[in-house]
Order: C-alpha cells, then structure tokens, then sequence
C-alpha cells in the first residue's frame, strides 16, 4: 500500500501542478491581470500554505522554535532547490517590475526580520508590524501591476468558474502528493534503517518543497516566467511577512541564534539570484544557472548533514 502511495503521489503532484498553472493563467487573462501578480499571490499564498499551517499550529501548540526553522528553510530551497530544477526545462526572464519593487522589498523584509529578533524573540508586536508590511506588499504589487495593464486576450479559452476549480483541485493535488511521496520516502528509508535526522534534513526538507518545483517546473514548461518567478519571490515574501508575522501575533516566538547561517545564507541565495539576473542577457536565466542553484543548494544540504 506504502509502495502504492508513493507512485500515486507522483502522479498527483504532476498532474495537480499541470491544472494548477493552467487554472493560474487562465484566471489572470480572464481577468486581465497580470500573470506576475498571480505568481506573487495566488501562487504563492498556494505554495506557503503549508508552511502557514505548520506554524499555526506549533505557535498554538507553544512549539514556536519550529516556525522559524520552518520558513528560512523554505526560503533557500525556494530560489536554490525550485528555480534551480524549473530552469532545466526552459530558460525563465525575470520582469522588469519585479527587480525594481518585489525584490528590494524582499531585502527590506530581510533587514526588518533580522532587526526584530536580535533580542532572541519575535513579539506580538512586531509579529503585527509584519502583518502590516504584508498588507503594504500587497497593495504596492497591485498598484505597480495597474500601471501596466495587460491586453485583452482574444483567446476564448475555459471559464472563470472552471479556472477556480483547476486552481484548487490542482493546489489539493499537489499538497496531498507531495505528502504521500514524503511518507512513502521516510518508510522506504526506515526499511533500509537510514537516520532520522538524515531522513529529516533530506527526505522531509526535500519533500515539503515538492509542491513549489513541480508547480515552477510545470510553469516553465509552460512558458509562464512570470508565474514561476513571481510564485517564488512572493512565496518568500508571504513566508516572513505572512506565515511569522500570523504566529508571532499568535504567540511570542523564541529566537535561536543558530539560525543567523542558515538566515545568512537565504539572503546570500537571494543576491545569487539578483546577480545571475543582472548579468544575464535580458534578464533571462539559462541552464547552466540552474546548475549553479542547484550546486549551491546540495553544498547547503551538505553542511546540515555534516552539523547533524
């Protein structure tokens, strides 16, 4: 039944990322919007979900410790692990608007995250003080993407309401096959009596990513750059502002400092990303910079193996 599980799970997590991007686009041309700002947000609140609901839950469990882990995490394998396997199946061209607003917010973001919790602790306040930033975030996206209003598509393609039912079923397909792909991989490793900790910083890191690249993968195929990037730059922003800024407006969240590596290395993932796009032709990024992430990633991997 596990072996089962485990190959249904692939099947679901391809075919869900399929519908998903599909239901994505067709919304934003049905609704003249542009696909980047769905990447930003409706991609990306689907992608951070996850990450939302584990962190709810430890914050109302009192096991805050694991949000922060939770997130910068994510984060790393969200440009390192996602972009880095979504560029192997088409080239991605980073938009204009995105490097001159959503990226030097996401280092604004940063900074401010990093500033709260020097003192070893998110406070309810300052959990609020990011809900409020999100709030921003999203109304600075909206009023950029106005700016540049998208053109009628003369393409009949399906409707609104079949759009919304792709997006959410493809979204639900996702979430439930990377879980049985997760599940089946621990019971898989535990027959051949590999680690926990091993499984932890692998299987299950690798794994709750699974959602995010085949979605980013799907949409590369699929020619949609902007809701590939879009998916990837917004999810970190939903996952700082959004998912921390909710828990630690639940519950104070403690801070240990043995996160400041792996924070320092979101942050230097994020300027690879910003520097292979600036001396990128056009801002398109290639194959081979999809190795470099990807590279970068594994020796990430690795030293969290070695410190375990």
């Amino acid at each position: 039944m596990v072996y089962f599980l485990f190959v249904l799970g692939f099947f679901l997590l391809i075919k869900g990322a399929d519908v998903f991007i599909d239901g994505a686009s067709n919304i934003a041309k049905k609704m003249h919007i542009s696909p980047l700002f769905i990447g930003l947000t409706v991609v990306a609140f689907g992608t951070s979900a996850p990450e939302l609901s584990v962190s709810l839950q430890s914050a109302f469990q009192g096991s805050t410790e694991l949000a922060f882990g939770n997130v910068i995490g994510s984060n790393i394998a969200n440009i390192l692990l996602i972009l880095g396997v979504a560029l192997f199946f088409a080239p991605l061209t980073v938009s204009k608007s995105l490097l001159q607003l959503e990226i030097p917010f996401l280092f604004l973001t940063s900074f401010v995250f990093w500033f709260f919790v020097q003192d070893g602790e998110l406070s309810r306040f300052e959990g609020g003080a990011l809900l409020v930033m999100f709030l921003l975030f999203l109304s600075l996206s909206y009023f950029n993407i106005r700016k540049h209003p998208v053109e009628k598509s003369t393409e009949k393609g399906m409707t609104i309401v079949r759009s919304i039912i792709y997006l959410v079923g493809g979204l639900i397909a996702l979430v439930y096959g990377g879980t049985f792909i997760v599940n089946g991989a621990i019971h898989i490793a535990k027959i051949f009596e590999v680690s926990e900790s091993l499984i932890a910083l692998t299987i299950v890191a690798i794994g709750t990513s699974l959602p995010e690249v085949a979605a980013s993968s799907i949409a590369a195929y699929k020619g949609e750059s902007d809701i590939a990037i879009g998916g990837v730059i917004g999810s970190n922003l939903f996952n700082i502002l959004l998912v921390l800024g909710a828990t630690g407006a639940v519950h104070p969240i403690h801070y240990d400092t043995i996160l400041n590596k792996d924070f320092i290395v979101s942050v230097l993932a994020l300027v690879l990303f910003v520097v292979c796009t600036v001396l990128s032709k056009n801002r398109t990024l290639s194959q081979w910079m999809g190795w470099l992430f990807l590279l970068s990633y594994i020796i990430y991997l690795c030293f969290l193996i070695f410190q375990a």
